[in-house]
């Protein structure tokens, strides 16, 4: 039996995507493996609680490494982040990897799968990345790749022989896929290496729920409301610009409420933008005040979800709150560029609606129709739910990740 060896910045007990989704899947695989994660430094919310260095949970040894905690809202503060915990995630790697290892390794932060490559040349392991986030193309699409064209050039050389040197490239959604391979994979490199395992919906705590006597609706008094609900992350790569300014065109519909339940580097902006246009027609509140345990809750506070996106993001990342949303029961209305997967998914299943980013108008008629028309919200709702039962659940997930081990002769059934 092989040791299952994972590199990532978040692991239990973060709750942001990334860490909630790995430390699922690797508490399942440690049925079978034995499996270390080395990981970063804890949030600062945590940093008062005793979780020590080395840590075992649900069978899983957790190695918690050195590095700085700045603010990762500032690009700054960010950067320094990535670059010293990724230099003491790379001294610990090299003392602990071996070559019967398999290792996993997320490319968030984007730094990593660097280090894992060199640790894996070093030490003769192999590696299976997993893409969360497409870099540098992310970078390129936020603006920041002119500033150094010839590292943005050399960042992508390096992923040509990163790709081609792993065992496996695990993916989100066709559209990444499509990106991957476009753009990254060589000639001579073998096609069959990318996998597609979507995430998943959390259908044990996530489902549809009684809106009459939602506590969250209660308590804002949105009961006799149209709730349009933004839930997750407002960072960098979101277009809450064009949610903003929906909410500037529709204040005075009092009927419609905009609710959004959001962290990231984008919140200071939305709320300084909902104080200067004195909007009384949306509610924000940060994430942090709304506990993972009290998602299901949030999430059917709203009567259409909506997830935002800056244009160019096809490919480069795939939304996992959309399944959530779709476990609730709620129609999904998308500002998105049509080829992503959170679009095709929509389009496919008929839950919802497909907004071109930056497209405000477009996005204004849609909330206007949505909420006009309860019954057709009802039904996207009802077979969003059938869609995440039976497409998107955490044992095709799981089962996925078995295949590639398996594969690797790791696995037994």
């Amino acid at each position: 039996m092989y040791k299952l060896l994972v590199f990532t910045e978040l692991y239990y007990p973060e709750e942001t995507s990334t860490g909630y989704i790995l430390t699922n899947i690797f508490e399942i695989l440690a049925q079978n493996h034995q499996v270390e994660v080395i990981t970063s430094p804890l949030a600062d919310h945590f940093q008062n609680q005793d979780f020590l260095r080395k840590k075992v949970h649900n069978s899983v040894d957790i190695i918690r490494c050195g590095g700085s905690s700045l603010d990762k809202n500032l690009m700054l503060g960010r950067m320094i982040n990535i670059l010293t915990r990724t230099a003491s995630i790379f001294g610990e790697g090299l003392k602990r990897c071996v070559q019967e290892n398999v290792v996993f390794v997320v490319t968030n932060p984007p730094t990593l799968p660097f280090v894992v490559f060199l640790i894996a040349k070093l030490k003769g392991c192999q590696y299976i990345l997993i893409i969360h986030d497409v870099y540098p193309d992310v970078l390129d699409v936020l603006g920041y790749g002119k500033w150094l064209p010839g590292l943005n050039f050399l960042w992508r050389q390096v992923n040509q022989l990163i790709y081609k040197n792993a065992t496996n490239i695990v993916v989100l959604g066709r559209d990444m896929a499509q990106r991957i391979e476009q753009n990254y994979l060589t000639v001579d490199c073998d096609q069959k290496k990318l996998v597609c395992i979507h995430n998943w919906a959390e259908l044990e705590t996530v489902f549809p729920d009684d809106r009459a006597s939602n506590p969250l609706l209660r308590q804002l008094t949105l009961n006799d409301k149209f709730v349009v609900l933004y839930a997750g992350n407002l960072g960098r790569t979101h277009g809450v610009e064009v949610f903003a300014e929906a909410m500037r065109k529709l204040r005075d519909r009092d009927d419609i409420h905009f609710l959004t339940i959001a962290a990231g580097q984008k919140r200071p902006w939305l709320q300084q933008f909902i104080n200067e246009h004195s909007l009384s027609n949306t509610t924000l509140i940060p994430l942090e005040d709304r506990p993972r345990s009290e998602q299901n809750v949030s999430l059917n506070a709203g009567d259409v979800a909506i997830i935002s996106f800056i244009p160019g993001m096809a490919g480069i990342s795939v939304p996992s709150r959309m399944y959530n949303c779709m476990a609730a029961g709620k129609p999904i209305l998308a500002v998105a560029d049509t080829e992503s997967e959170l679009a095709q998914v929509i389009v496919e299943e008929d839950i919802g609606w497909v907004v071109t980013p930056e497209n405000v108008d477009g996005l204004v008629k849609t909330i206007e129709y949505a909420a006009s028309h309860p019954q057709v919200c009802a039904e996207m709702g009802q077979r969003a739910v059938v869609a995440a039962r039976s497409k998107y659940t955490f044992e095709q997930a799981i089962a996925g990740y078995r295949d590639l081990l398996k594969n690797l002769g790791t696995e037994h059934s």
